[in-house]
């Protein structure tokens, strides 16, 4: 049975600007299956990580421990559309040093819907890198949502990686919340390739003493493809930092949106933020809106921002031909490596070389 899905505040900015710039929130409309398949499979569970699913009680603890203070009203929608599903869930409990990353790979069929949340908390102390791999057929249609939850506790570090490499007929809504206490880190690496229809957001709180927060972001929208990007990092702790940076491609008729937004919160002194992005443009057909923002509502702070867009330059192809490099075949060089600059960083060298392979295929 087929689903109807019409939402108009995906991924919505903390702070208005004109409507006629049309960047102040995204619009899904679009027609699901309203079961949901089964496609997660869970490797590589590293010693001092626990994993519990739907029925365990110890989910609901996991869940119910999660501070509230951590949902954004950018999230809003999105949750409206996984609560309107019967949600796959899952729970993560990180304790002590997790020397391997755990691995979720989540293969979704042509056609089909996944919806999922996931509760991840680190204990004080804890050390964990999880991996999430979105992955179907190249030309596979589909709706594939999910909502991370993420609890670092005292000294605690997190590192999220997700990597999406759907069918190019899929629509992929991703959203990631986290908070973070004193002393603890959160990294955040998102790869975003495939799908139709793309909106991703990541909002963190840093609430606790010299707590910081890390995201890197990189993508390749081309033919039809429109990615919409919404990040928030609110600062209320003292001496917290972040670190936001977005690297991506635009080629064909493809679109792609980006908010970025770092919110310093009175009391929040001797905060700094710093966000940069860079969108290479590949076609004159392309579309990139791009609002980098920060509010201020502490003097004792040091935010800064930076947003390039443009062609590779007169100078740039000069070095390439001069090497015996086609203008082709260096928009490919320079469109690889944004992309490869993070990946590379990956600590799943199967995931690298695959994403690896992607992108040569494109």
């Amino acid at each position: 049975m087929k689903k109807n899905l019409s939402y108009h505040n995906i991924n919505e900015i903390p702070y208005l600007t004109w409507n006629w710039i049309k960047i102040n929130r995204a619009s899904l409309q679009a027609k699901v299956e309203e079961e949901i398949a089964d496609c997660a499979r869970v490797k590589n569970v590293p010693k001092g990580t626990k994993i519990f699913y739907d029925g365990d009680s110890k989910l609901n603890e996991i869940e119910s421990c999660i501070p509230k203070t951590m949902e954004h009203k950018s999230s809003e929608d999105t949750t409206k559309i996984i609560n309107s599903f019967a949600a796959k869930k899952m729970g993560i409990l990180a304790q002590g040093e997790c020397e391997a990353p755990l691995i979720i790979n989540f293969d979704l069929k042509d056609g089909k819907t996944y919806c999922a949340k996931q509760s991840i908390v680190a204990e004080e102390n804890a050390n964990i890198t999880i991996i999430f791999d979105y992955t179907s057929n190249k030309d596979a249609d589909g709706f594939f949502a999910l909502q991370t939850k993420i609890y670092a506790k005292q000294n605690s570090k997190i590192h999220l990686i997700k990597v999406q490499l759907l069918g190019e007929n899929a629509i992929h809504l991703d959203d990631t919340q986290s908070l973070a206490e004193e002393n603890a880190s959160i990294k955040i690496t998102q790869i975003e390739l495939g799908s139709k229809k793309a909106f991703v957001n990541v909002t963190s709180n840093l609430e606790g003493f010299a707590a910081n927060f890390k995201s890197e972001t990189a993508y390749i929208a081309k033919n039809e493809q429109e990615f919409d990007f919404n990040y928030c990092t609110v600062h209320t702790g003292k001496k917290t930092d972040t670190k936001m940076d977005v690297k991506g491609s635009l080629a064909d008729n493809a679109s792609k949106t980006y908010r970025g937004t770092i919110d310093f919160r009175t009391g929040c002194i001797s905060s700094t933020g710093d966000e940069q992005e860079e969108t290479l443009l590949l076609s004159p057909n392309a579309t990139n809106r791009s609002i980098p923002m920060i509010l201020c509502g502490e003097e004792e702070i040091s935010g800064t921002h930076g947003s390039t867009l443009g062609r590779l330059g007169s100078e740039e192809l000069f070095y390439f031909n001069s090497r015996g490099i086609s203008e082709s075949e260096a928009k490919s060089i320079m469109t690889r490596a944004k992309v490869m600059a993070f990946a590379q960083n990956i600590p799943d060298e199967n995931l690298v070389q695959k994403i690896s392979e992607y992108i040569g295929e494109e």
